[in-house]
């Protein structure tokens, strides 16, 4: 039996669709796995460095401001070479001191990679 475009009840057309939806599943489930791969090779790279932040302070050891989570990124990105959401970043609430900070990045589902944040005060 030969199949006809004409007819979109017969049983070829039903065979396409799902053809075509398996096709697509397929393809979304191999760049997935892509993406996944990538943001592991990147946490790879990130686990366990430490991101210095050079900032202004106040003798009492206050930052003028705070640390947020774009200035990290912006770290990140020189340390790295590639480009990441500052929103993917968990941080402290609030880092208005010199010190060291517990940080992380949520590259992907599942992948997280933990880092320092060492904040430093910026030469005159």
């Amino acid at each position: 039996m030969k199949c006809r475009t004409v007819t979109p009840a017969t049983s070829c057309s039903r065979a396409d669709a799902v053809n075509t939806a398996r096709t697509k599943s397929e393809a979304k489930a191999h760049h997935e796995a892509e993406a996944k791969a990538a943001a592991e090779e990147l946490a790879a790279k990130i686990k366990g460095q430490i991101v210095s932040v050079k900032v202004k302070g106040g003798a009492s050891g206050k930052l003028h401001g705070k640390v947020t989570a774009k200035e990290v990124a912006e770290q990140l990105y020189k340390l790295t070479g590639t480009e990441i959401d500052k929103k993917k970043i968990e941080m402290p609430a609030s880092i208005k001191e010199f010190g060291s900070y517990d940080a992380k990045v949520r590259l992907h589902v599942g992948v997280v990679a933990a880092f320092k944040v060492k904040v430093e005060e910026a030469p005159l």
